[in-house]
């Protein structure tokens, strides 16, 4: 093909169709057209309640109103606060104050149960009394009740309310009130100013649909997706202040391809100021060990939550690997919303890093390298690490989402550290070592980052003795794998750290009783006096004990769901696991166990947690088993693969307040991740968060008004069709038959531009054509359509 100097982008995806239906995403689809909408920038700052403004003394008035230490952060363009966060003001009854329970009797509670709506008559006085801090000069506030959340049965309540001026919503743009343990503790107002705006269009719908498909190109084929939405668009405006535009919105697709194209139209001008493809398409992706070095192949996976850096700023992955790229150069070096990857005296290369120039976006770090000698891209310690702990991160997400720790941005991970046999949490960082000693690498064995991550996690719920801090640790891997062996492959015979089953451990059955003869008084020790990890031990045992059980009674992922539920609950309240300490762990396990908020009447698992803490020497007073809750039946589920999809649905069941949608990679048996809640009338959900070559497993819990739990058995799998997905491997230009031949693509010249297409999906690629569109201003592109060969997996042709 002859052009001057273009640059092109190519981004081809085709699911398993006929060969005479194959769909190919041939140089981003109108990638020349696209606009970025304008967006409000970020501008926060640090207030000081002591300074000469409106809002300061509006923060004073707080303060003296309410007491307590605060801090206050506003943005500088819209005289609001952003985040306030302090002491606490209390709200309603609960273990940070001492209001009255009785005050509950006079808000409308359904079957006695809190929800949004029944707080909101509380939480719109306090807003009322901050107005100044919070609330809008025009509009009004709209509670919404699919953002809005109480966890844990009203310990943590979420309420968000959207901010909309005459019935236009302010995209973004809310007041929020957050309750810890009664308490609010945190409210602010982002993306909430001053505006005189007009709300009245003067561009109609229908002619804002004309407008943007005539400026597509699209007018006779597009297929509209819902109807056009009047939205009032925050951006930077004049003089430091937030401006707001009024715009039509709207979606459409094209029959035959995969791009969902949204449009915004300015409602006054009619000019197009946003236009893109919702989708996305770009992956990072590297090998990583399923579990263990020792017995695993590496496969590619998806890499979640990386950042990745580009000419049009930095993005993040979703959990399928999966990013929005709009061309040109992409990087990323394993550093992620959560996680700084760290390779200590690496080569080829020194840090982790992948990048490309085009294509769709693909950035693999590959597989492959052994300890710190890497692939060119990555060491296995690298990727490993950085996966692993973004998946211990959500399942401690998933029962505390509140938790500090979890939140901490760009949390250290440094691997292939010159030592051997051993990796350590150092409050800030997690360290794995290389291989030798006997010993395997300890950044590529999944249950050794769980467990040191499970450090961070006990270090900052409650932190008690050494022993039990170990052994929480372990627990922590135990519910990611489902086994109670902590680190397979640890030792090159394949051995681990540790066996939880008493049945099968070197150590046999641990006890109070029996610890003497069995463990050593060498190193740290525990507050029996043995050392550490072995005496931890007692306490792995009857976490092993204890789930095993559990699955006994209710099936195998029902049981693990109440084990993780038990477990990870109890953690604030356990300090040790001796039955005399001042915060013991098993008077822990029974509070997160109660269902009704009288221990004196028993617990729905008190037989069980008394039985497996017994018999090792740990139990206090045994309470009875009472179960208060009735389960709701299970949602029967169907699951279907899509292209880029997976859907779910099933049939709606009787008295339900709401369904919780869970996922689990790679195995069945491991631990699930919360996906979505739906309300009581939802009987589908689509998971567009996937990545090909991948497995999924599902499972729909119901739950009704009472809190009470369906069975979350028989998950479903799924697993995209193979697909093939070509982008370009390379190009270059050719000046020898028609320019200057000096091997560049020199201004006024015409070249040869020579494009090499490589298959990188998991089907054959037939009949493939490309088309390249010039996107620099004064090219002139002679011929941008062109053929190549048949490319199988893994091909790559010019």
């Amino acid at each position: 093909m002859h052009l001057r100097r273009v640059f092109a982008i190519f981004a081809v995806a085709f699911c398993l169709l006929p060969v005479f239906a194959l769909v190919e995403r041939s140089e981003r689809f109108k990638e020349h057209l696209v606009v970025e909408p304008p967006a409000a920038g970020r501008s926060v700052a640090r207030l000081d309640p002591q300074e000469v403004s409106p809002l300061a003394s509006a923060a004073r008035a707080f303060l003296s109103r309410e007491g307590g230490a605060w801090i206050f952060r506003h943005d500088t363009r819209t005289g609001k606060l952003t985040l306030a966060q302090g002491a606490g003001v209390p709200l309603i009854p609960g273990k940070g104050n001492d209001l009255e329970p009785q005050m509950l009797q006079a808000l409308d509670l359904q079957d006695g149960k809190l929800s949004a709506e029944s707080l909101d008559p509380l939480v719109r006085p306090f807003l009322q009394r901050n107005a100044a801090l919070l609330l809008p000069e025009r509009g009004v506030l709209v509670l919404n009740l699919e953002s809005s959340q109480i966890r844990e049965n009203g310990r943590l309540i979420s309420l968000y309310y959207d901010w909309s001026i005459d019935g236009v919503p302010v995209e973004g743009a809310s007041v929020f009130v957050r309750v810890n343990s009664g308490n609010i503790t945190q409210f602010g107002a982002p993306l909430v100013g001053p505006t005189s705006v007009d709300t009245t269009p003067r561009i109609s719908p229908d002619e804002a649909v004309r407008r943007l498909l005539s400026y597509a190109g699209d007018l006779e084929t597009a297929r509209l997706e819902g109807s056009p939405e009047l939205l009032l668009q925050p951006e930077d405006g004049q003089s430091g202040k937030l401006a707001y535009r009024l715009v039509w919105t709207l979606t459409y697709r094209l029959f035959g391809r995969l791009e969902t194209w949204e449009g915004r139209i300015d409602a006054k001008t009619g000019q197009v100021v946003g236009f893109r493809d919702l989708n996305a398409y770009a992956r990072a992706v590297g090998g990583v060990y399923p579990r263990t070095v020792f017995e695993d192949n590496e496969i590619s996976v998806p890499m979640p939550l990386l950042s990745v850096s580009s000419a049009a700023g930095t993005v993040v992955t979703d959990s399928a690997g999966s990013f929005v790229y709009s061309g040109g150069e992409a990087s990323s070096f394993l550093d992620g919303e959560w996680f700084d990857t760290s390779c200590q005296g690496c080569s080829s290369p020194s840090q982790p890093g992948t990048s490309t120039a085009g294509g769709i976006g693909f950035l693999d770090f590959g597989l492959g390298g052994v300890d710190e000698v890497g692939n060119g891209f990555s060491t296995p310690a690298d990727r490993n690490s950085y996966y692993h702990l973004n998946q211990v991160r959500r399942l401690g997400l998933k029962w505390m989402p509140a938790l500090g720790f979890l939140s901490n941005t760009n949390f250290a991970s440094n691997v292939n550290i010159t030592s051997t046999c051993n990796a350590v949490y150092t409050g800030n960082a997690v360290n794995f070592y290389r291989s030798g000693g006997g010993c395997n690498n300890t950044g590529e064995i999944a249950d050794v980052m769980q467990h040191e991550y499970g450090h961070g996690i006990d270090q900052n719920t409650q932190p008690g003795d050494g022993a039990t801090g170990e052994a929480t640790a372990d627990i922590v891997a135990m519910h990611m794998t489902h086994s109670p062996l902590v680190g397979p492959g640890f030792h090159t015979d394949g051995s681990p750290v540790r066996d939880l089953d008493s049945a099968t451990s070197s150590r046999g059955f641990l006890s109070i009783a029996n610890i003497s003869g069995i463990c050593s008084t060498n190193g740290s020790t525990g507050p029996l006096g043995y050392e550490v990890h072995c005496e931890g031990e007692i306490y792995g045992q009857v976490g092993w004990d204890l789930s095993m059980a559990l699955v006994a009674k209710y099936g195998q992922h029902t049981g693990w769901r109440a084990s993780e539920r038990i477990f990870f609950n109890s953690l604030p309240d356990a300090r040790g696991y001796l039955p005399g300490d001042s915060m013991p762990v098993y008077d822990a396990y029974i509070q997160a166990d109660d269902d009704d908020g009288n221990l004196a009447n028993g617990t729905p698992n008190a037989l069980e947690i008394f039985n497996a803490f017994d018999s090792h020497g740990m139990a206090n007073a045994q309470v009875p088993t009472s179960l208060s809750c009735s389960r709701p039946a299970q949602p029967v589920l169907t699951v279907t693969a899509q292209c880029a999809q997976v859907d779910l649905s099933w049939p709606a069941v009787a008295g339900v307040d709401h369904y919780v949608v869970f996922r689990s990679e790679w195995l069945e048996d491991t631990a699930y991740f919360e996906l979505t809640q739906l309300g009581s009338v939802a009987t589908s959900f689509t998971d567009t968060e996937v990545a090909p070559d991948f497995d999924y497993f599902y499972t729909v819990m119901a739950v009704n008004p009472a809190g009470c739990e369906s069975m979350v058995e028989s998950p479903r799998a799924a697993r995209l069709p193979d697909r093939a997905v070509l982008s370009v491997t390379a190009f270059a230009a050719d000046d020898v038959p028609m320019g200057n031949r000096s091997g560049f693509a020199d201004p006024g010249e015409q070249v040869d531009l020579v494009l090499t297409l490589g298959n990188v999906g998991q089907f054959d690629a037939t009949s493939v054509t490309g088309q390249v569109t010039s996107v620099t201003p004064g090219v002139t592109l002679v011929l941008g359509t062109a053929g190549w060969p048949d490319l199988d997996t893994g091909d790559a042709q010019p």
